[in-house]
């Protein structure tokens, strides 16, 4: 069944946080790997979408609290969200690990933090996850995985939390001549599914065609 007049008329939101080299702000525009995924099924789909970045908590929470015109990517499907969205499609597979700047042979598992900081993005799942095995107070939080980056080239944390199919990308984008990361610890209790989620609100219609179209 084809979609109404009204639905294809509608313009639709999509927000994205930071997070280079999938999604990131170029010459006022979005752009990356996964904006051009979602923006192709977009258009396969023959719907119109404004895409918008923001911080990751705040694109959250304009998505969770929106009423049938927006989207939100790339969110992770946990049990806790479950509910709280329609879950379109898989447009990324995250593998975290913490990353360093210098080896630290001693930390052999989340046990061996000490003192030691970790940047994380706020309302994330390495911030939820991380916060859930009582290392609360090593946790730096940062409103982008950029911001992250950044205070580890200029050595403010010891840590950042990141995606491992990336790191080659984000090294030469982010650190210093001279500097480069050590893989210290993978995380696979977070590897997550990254989808194109719809607010509650959005058309089943909508939300059907998209997912024929990813």
């Amino acid at each position: 069944m084809s979609l109404s007049v009204e639905l294809i008329a509608q313009d639709y939101r999509v927000l994205m946080e930071p997070s280079p080299p999938l999604q990131f702000m170029q010459d006022g525009a979005v752009s990356g790997e996964i904006y051009e995924i979602v923006s192709e099924a977009f258009e396969q789909a023959n719907l119109s979408a404004n895409y918008e970045m923001y911080p990751w908590a705040r694109a959250y929470i304009m998505a969770l609290t929106a009423h049938g015109d927006t989207f939100i990517s790339n969110i992770a499907r946990t049990p806790e969200r479950e509910d709280s969205f329609q879950w379109v499609a898989v447009v990324h597979v995250y593998d975290f690990a913490l990353i360093s700047l210098q080896r630290l042979d001693f930390v052999k598992s989340l046990s061996d933090m000490g003192k030691l900081s970790i940047a994380v993005q706020r309302k994330d799942v390495s911030y939820e996850y991380l916060k859930s095995k009582g290392l609360g107070d090593n946790l730096f939080i940062t409103a982008d995985i950029t911001e992250s980056w950044e205070l580890l080239s200029k050595g403010k944390v010891d840590f950042i939390v990141e995606d491992i199919n990336i790191l080659d990308e984000m090294s030469q984008k982010y650190l210093k001549q001279g500097q480069s990361i050590e893989f210290q610890l993978q995380l696979p209790e977070i590897k997550a599914e990254a989808w194109l989620a719809a607010d509650l609100g959005v058309d089943i219609e909508i939300v059907n065609a998209l997912k024929k179209s990813l």
